[in-house]
């Protein structure tokens, strides 16, 4: 019997254990390891900082869905891949393989040692939910200070809500450039910096963090004092060895335009960079529209067909931006709307896309 492994549990790999369970594979083993035994959508996050939404709305409980489909779990970290020996090596065991799909996500940068009690990194979500709930049970936010490093959409978006939620928190968020939003149009880019001063947030540009220490952080501009500190400025491939894999610098595997990585391997999400878009952003919108083209083409690949389906990034994508309060900004080019429906509309495409609606 041929060995499939799911090494990852992504979002596209949840997708395809829903559709392993209406629909099983004859005469395969399936195997999917990780070491989060919840998979997040980051979509939610914010909303979910804000009290809208509860943890089992933002999640999956992986395990569960790996029974519903007929596939093994293993709760395990990946250590390497060996493109060659067709290997996934874990820190408990080795699992050969004849297939292999990887949705492995990514990682924060870790540049910094951080104290876990006020500080988190963005990634992996399951540190930002845990800082979330202490952030509830502490006693008083009152004159509290915290700062977000990082301008970026993931930045903005914490911030918002968790000024919303936290509305006696003093926060401050540090971009380490002086080029805000560089990917949105002009319009949308002052509206949000509107919202920001509205908040009574502080937003520092051409801030570099240099340095954290316990109680403050060291910027290019000086030292600002914190309680608690939010790490969003920069991520990487996820600390996996690859061998016989491309890859670049930042440990992202190359892939072509069929998220194959080799002849018996394929792979999607943030841990990828397609070798015709070398600069695409990270981003959800093109997540969702890779995850049916990765389960197309496993099929066939599986099947020793040829006729894989190509998968081409959208030029031009709606991009939405939860600014709390069940409001959003929603732009596409230069368009740009706030407002409460443009929240609406977010809130409905997450859920659909959890299938928790």
């Amino acid at each position: 019997m041929k060995k499939l492994i799911l090494a990852g549990g992504g979002h596209g790999h949840i997708n395809i254990l829903k559709l392993l369970a209406k629909e099983p594979v004859a005469d395969l083993e399936i195997t999917l390891i990780t070491n989060f035994g919840r998979q997040y959508y980051s979509g939610m996050l914010p909303g979910f900082i804000e009290g809208i939404y509860t943890e089992d709305k933002i999640s999956f409980d992986v395990e569960e869905l790996c029974r519903e489909a007929g596939v093994t779990y293993v709760n395990d970290k990946i250590k390497e891949v060996d493109g060659e020996r067709q290997l996934v090596i874990t820190e408990e065991a080795k699992y050969p393989y004849d297939f292999l799909s990887m949705n492995l996500g990514l990682a924060s940068r870790e540049d910094f040692r951080i104290n876990p009690e006020n500080s988190t990194y963005v990634k992996p979500i399951s540190s930002l939910v845990n800082f979330t709930y202490n952030l509830e049970n502490s006693q008083d936010d009152e004159g509290k200070k915290m700062i977000i490093a990082g301008a970026g959409v993931s930045g903005i978006e914490l911030a918002l809500a968790y000024k919303n939620r936290f509305p006696h928190l003093n926060i401050t968020i540090l971009g380490k450039g002086e080029k805000f939003l560089p990917n949105f149009n002009s319009n949308f880019r002052e509206k949000i910096k509107s919202l920001i001063k509205d908040r009574s947030i502080k937003l520092s540009l051409d801030s570099e963090l240099l340095d954290v220490k316990e109680s403050h952080v060291k910027t290019n501009k000086g030292e600002l004092e914190y309680d608690y500190l939010i790490l969003a400025n920069g991520y990487k491939g996820v600390d996996i060895l690859y061998k016989a894999f491309e890859v670049t610098e930042e440990n992202y595997i190359l892939v072509d335009d069929y998220l194959t990585a080799n002849e018996k391997s394929l792979a999607m999400g943030d841990m990828i960079s397609l070798k015709s878009h070398r600069n695409l952003v990270k981003a959800g919108v093109f997540a969702i529209r890779q995850a049916p083209v990765l389960y197309n083409n496993l099929l066939a690949m599986l099947e020793g067909r040829r006729n894989f389906q190509a998968y081409k990034p959208q030029s031009k994508y709606l991009q939405i931006v939860n600014v709390g309060n069940k409001k959003a900004l929603m732009g596409r080019g230069s368009f740009c709307f706030y407002g409460r429906l443009p929240w609406m509309i977010k809130d409905y495409i997450d859920r659909k896309y959890m299938g928790k609606g």
